[in-house]
């Protein structure tokens, strides 16, 4: 039988069908995929049952094996697996963990601004009777077309979950009178009467009134010099990345915003982690790298098609080994990268079905099932659904045919 497997995030969720005194459930197995091995023709994948009781003591991994393994984990558990795989002895390129970057992102704020902004979202809040907040990323000043790429950016307004939204009034009404700048230069001017009775109300009726009612967040992503680099400490993956927010393309995203705070009012307060006392901490929410796409394994860790690079040197691969996810982008897109791991993924599924076209071959149905409406049970108002006709077993899944197609469809197969 042939095997394939698809490793999309470090802690897979398998769902069993299970059999009890005649009636059907499903249980969820969370696996934690821990590394890949070569063996022979195929590979092994490593992992660990999460919450199983196997952890207390130190258990053996468990393993399945596969003919061909897309790792696309993420940015983060991609990479993770790779690192702890090349440790336990597998060959890769030494670059693997490499030229890690943050996109460029960073974040700020204009606080109790003159301007209504309603950019805390209510969470399990019944939404009847208030106003509506808007979602994430309706509107974006393009800053991009600049003499130098890494000069440019972009920036996007953003909209703060539920959940956090009894933080604001204290937090961000904190963070406005300590690191707070007035948007025509210098540190926050002492409020007015209207702008300090509007942190008063925020600070008792919560983050949906007043100064918090008022406060605009803001998502920049930008170029940073994408030298971070990720190691396995502890058989965890760790990021190594002196200085990067002292770099001057944060100063200048910060200049941006200040300046985009200017007609709304207010205070422009930056990332409160962003300081000396954190040696500028950031926060990222688009990581990149790691397993970075290049021409042979002296540069990156996989080549054009994502197949992982099968030495420290030289362009050979593993035919059957995959990287497709935000882990090869070799660089900071300064912009939000969503668009192009997914034209990387497509392309990369596309390379994966032709090349191995002949070697997993697809199992066609060899007769169509026909489908009969049942009637509706008289002693209910609701319809039953579709029946199945013939010897189709449990297991088999249909689907409703297209208009014209006469009541026919095709039996998918039970493997």
């Amino acid at each position: 039988t042939q095997r394939q497997a698809l490793l999309d995030t470090p802690f897979a969720v398998r769902s069993t069908r299970l059999r009890a005194r005649g009636s059907r459930g499903e249980q969820q197995e969370k696996r934690r995929t821990g590394r890949l091995e070569r063996a022979d023709d195929s590979w092994r994948v490593h992992y660990q049952l999460v919450e199983s009781g196997r952890e207390a003591f130190d258990a053996p991994t468990l393993f399945l094996t596969a003919d061909l393994v897309v790792l696309a984990a993420g940015t983060l558990g991609s990479t993770e697996i790779l690192l702890r795989s090349k440790a336990a002895g597998l060959s890769a390129s030494d670059r693997t963990g490499f030229r890690f970057t943050g996109n460029g992102d960073a974040l700020g704020f204009s606080y109790n601004t003159d301007e209504t902004i309603n950019g805390v979202g209510y969470g399990d809040r019944d939404p009847a009777g208030r106003e509506p907040v808007g979602p994430c990323i309706t509107g974006l000043i393009d800053l991009r077309n600049q003499p130098n790429l890494d000069d440019g950016m972009v920036i996007e307004d953003g909209s703060i979950p539920g959940a956090m939204g009894g933080t604001l009034p204290l937090g961000l009404g904190t963070a406005a009178g300590v690191v707070g700048q007035d948007p025509l230069g210098g540190g926050a001017p002492p409020p007015d009467t209207v702008e300090a009775g509007r942190a008063i109300e925020s600070l008792v009726h919560g983050p949906y009134r007043g100064a918090i009612r008022n406060s605009q967040t803001y998502l920049v992503m930008t170029h940073d010099d994408g030298a971070g680099q990720m190691t396995l400490e502890d058989d965890r993956v760790r990021i190594n990345w002196p200085g990067v927010g002292e770099q001057p393309i944060f100063a200048t995203a910060n200049d941006r915003l200040r300046a985009a705070t200017r007609p709304l009012g207010g205070v422009y307060v930056q990332n409160p982690l962003w300081n000396r006392l954190t040696d500028h901490q950031l926060t990222t929410v688009h990581p990149l790298g790691g397993c970075v796409m290049a021409d042979d394994a002296q540069e990156g860790v996989v080549n054009h098609k994502g197949q992982v690079f099968s030495d420290t040197t030289g362009s050979a691969v593993y035919e059957d080994l995959y990287v497709a996810d935000g882990a090869i982008i070799p660089r900071s897109l300064g912009v939000n990268p969503l668009l192009t791991i997914s034209a990387l993924a497509e392309r990369c599924c596309a390379l994966i079905a032709k090349v191995a076209a002949g070697r997993f071959p697809i199992r066609r149905p060899r007769r169509p099932v026909r489908l009969r409406r049942r009637r509706p049970d008289r002693a209910s108002d609701s319809p039953k659904p579709c029946g199945v006709t013939g010897r189709a077993r449990s297991s088999t899944t249909t689907r409703r045919p297209p208009s014209g197609a006469n009541g026919t469809v095709r039996r998918s197969s039970s493997h």
